[in-house]
């Protein structure tokens, strides 16, 4: 697993990393399904106050430059964090 920092326009701060599931299509773990997306994998964003996931891991994504990181983390879907 690679770790990358990039920063965004409004001076947040986000780590991005590839996300392999140790589910398998159609398995459930407490509840959790893995959706067809995510059979692959995805790339997680994170910042301070928000969670997000790119589905289908770009070849070479940790040699994207942070511009590129940035327009992947546009698109990126928002997840519910479970933070206290």
């Amino acid at each position: 697993m690679s770790l990358r920092e990039i920063r965004d326009e409004r001076g947040i701060e986000w780590q991005v990393w590839d996300t392999k599931p140790t589910l398998r299509l159609g398995e459930e773990v407490a509840g959790a399904h893995l959706h067809e997306d995510a059979v692959e994998g995805w790339l997680t964003f994170q910042s301070p106050n928000e969670r997000r996931r790119f589905y289908q891991v770009p070849a070479g994504w940790n040699e994207l430059s942070d511009g590129d990181l940035l327009r992947l983390c546009e698109h990126a879907v928002p997840v519910q964090t479970t933070r206290p």
